[in-house]
């Protein structure tokens, strides 16, 4: 089984209960890091904190999700086929910009390198993001952007729609393993609530 590591700075877990939920009916081995600690910016969460997470590990792959807008659709078996179809080291979640940080999955030596180079690449300067895509087109990264069977990366441009209880893209027909709701505005209170809570009721969760 594929470990899932998330970064959870949260005083408590009241605003990832979509993440957690969903790992479990799915059979997610999810290992959160950071709750309760302070959260001193995405370079320490998504670089720094989830080096050590993966250097912690002694699985064969691994795999990063954000943690307070994610959706679990899928379990760790559908997740592993969809990677290994894909014949890369590394599969990270792509939106309409490019690459998007807050999903990947791939082999665990892999991404130990990826992110021991990252935290040296240009230091203190850029978000994980911007990062990550000056990193990736700057030289051989083990990177290549998912095709839509793992992450979809939800947005404006989305045509998303919830079929016999799975979460469809209508643009290819694709049925994604996790759906991530990046960017916009993210309530300390609820999160992405709104944006999520109609997919949420379409899977059968309660609220």
């Amino acid at each position: 089984m594929i470990p899932v590591i998330s970064p959870a700075f949260f005083k408590n877990d009241s605003l990832i209960q979509y993440l957690v939920k969903s790992a479990e009916r799915h059979g997610i081995d999810l290992r959160l890091y950071g709750m309760g600690e302070t959260y001193k910016g995405w370079i320490d969460t998504h670089i720094t904190r989830a080096l050590q997470a993966v250097s912690a590990l002694d699985s064969e792959l691994v795999m990063f999700v954000d943690a307070a807008d994610v959706i679990f659709l899928a379990g760790p078996e559908e997740i592993e086929r969809h990677y290994r179809r894909q014949d890369a080291d590394i599969v990270m979640a792509k939106e309409h910009s490019g690459l998007n940080f807050g999903g990947w999955v791939g082999r665990r030596d892999v991404a130990l390198s990826m992110l021991s180079r990252l935290a040296e690449f240009m230091p203190e300067e850029g978000d994980p993001q911007v990062r990550m895509r000056q990193y990736h087109a700057s030289c051989y990264s083990g990177v290549v952007p998912d095709e839509g069977w793992i992450f979809n990366v939800e947005s404006p441009y989305s045509r998303l729609k919830c079929v016999n209880g799975r979460i469809t893209d209508l643009w290819d027909t694709r049925q994604p393993c996790v759906i991530h709701f990046a960017g916009g505005y993210f309530s300390p209170t609820e999160g992405r609530y709104e944006r999520m809570k109609p997919y949420w009721e379409g899977l059968g969760y309660g609220i």
